[in-house]
């Protein structure tokens, strides 16, 4: 990522030297929509990392295992009223 932005600088000092009318100079606009775009990805990031990135992992996780060390419960009662009945 500093690799890039280092870039921007370099395109950013390039499109200075342009003349006014010159399409490429709005390359000059374009920190502030990479910085809004790099909050953005880093807040939909750290959001996923809260809610986990697979079903073990974060909030899902969390959910998860109460409902997985029930199951072996739930399976032993329905048996067992399966064969009382």
């Amino acid at each position: 990522m500093n690799t890039a932005v280092g870039y921007l600088g370099d395109i950013e000092r390039l499109a200075e030297t342009l003349p006014e009318k010159d399409p490429l100079r709005q390359a000059s606009s374009f920190r502030a929509v990479i910085n809004s775009y790099t909050t953005r990805f880093s807040n939909v990031v750290s959001a996923q990392k809260l809610i986990g990135f697979n079903e073990n992992d974060g909030l899902q996780g969390k959910l998860r295992t109460p409902f997985t060390r029930r199951r072996p419960a739930q399976n032993t009662i329905s048996r067992d009223w399966r064969f009382s009945c």
